[in-house]
């Protein structure tokens, strides 16, 4: 509130009369609006992670996660615009990439309805999902932590065929195949038809590649024959994916025809 706004309410604030507390009430009022006016756009907190100072970008934390339900679909965006096929252990461009999913991940875990919102408002975001799935298999240790487990909270039958092409990839390291095992493993006990069927398809196309491969292959292949059990128990593997949660093209996604 400048010295000015003050000013200009000062006068209705000091009447004795029940006029005093109406032009109280109005006063708060306007400095509430005033106060909104003034505060900055979540796509400014989202730049001063990057770019602000240490004790900037823990403000710019603390606001992005306190008003969550305006900036969760602003930060998606932004994690839409990184170009994941450069991502380093370290570099400017991850450390940025680390901050962004810093927030989204500490927004996703602890605030009640945030899963819900993503879900509604951010699914569609194709771009975003594939970077967080790029994200969670990369060499920064950080970066795949926040990213696994966002996508192990938003991952249903909207989005979980976009995944299964990299269990083909021979490039997945040990660290990405579990973050997205694990991803998988959450939706394959609801997994419709379509989703069931081909996530069948790459966790036995992966699991057929670790058996005479050299290291300790174990936990992975725990996670992949838990996975294959869950599918088999599904209630909904024998039914067709609703059109309305066809939005990432999950119906017609063919695991076999992916180049091998």
């Amino acid at each position: 509130m400048t010295a000015s706004m003050q000013t200009l309410l000062a006068p209705a604030v000091y009447r004795g009369s029940r006029l005093c507390l109406l032009s109280l009430a109005g006063a708060l009022s306007f400095m509430n609006w005033a106060e909104a006016q003034l505060a900055p756009e979540p796509q400014a907190y989202i730049e001063l992670l990057k770019k602000g100072s240490p004790a900037d970008r823990a403000t710019a934390a603390s606001k992005l996660t306190e008003k969550w339900q305006d900036s969760l679909v602003p930060i998606v965006a932004d994690i839409a615009s990184y170009d994941t096929s450069t991502i380093a252990e370290k570099s400017a461009d991850t450390q940025n990439f680390q901050n962004v999913t810093d927030v989204l991940r500490s927004i996703i875990v602890n605030k009640d309805g945030a899963i819900k919102v993503f879900r509604e408002r951010a699914n569609a975001n194709k771009k975003a999902i594939e970077n967080l799935i790029l994200a969670a298999r990369s060499p920064n240790k950080e970066l795949r932590i926040n990213a696994t487990h966002v996508l192990a909270n938003v991952v249903d039958n909207t989005n979980l065929c976009l995944l299964l092409p990299h269990f083909r990839d021979p490039g997945l390291t040990p660290d990405g195949r579990i973050n997205l095992l694990q991803v998988a493993q959450v939706a394959s006990s609801y997994a419709f038809k379509e989703n069931a069927e081909s996530t069948k398809k790459a966790v036995g196309f992966l699991k057929a590649g670790l058996v005479d491969k050299a290291g300790d292959n174990r936990r992975t292949l725990a996670i992949a024959d838990d996975i294959l059990d869950r599918l088999q128990k599904n209630t909904n593997k024998d039914e067709g994916l609703p059109r309305q949660l066809d939005i990432n093209n999950c119906k017609t996604f063919d695991f076999d025809a992916l180049k091998r």
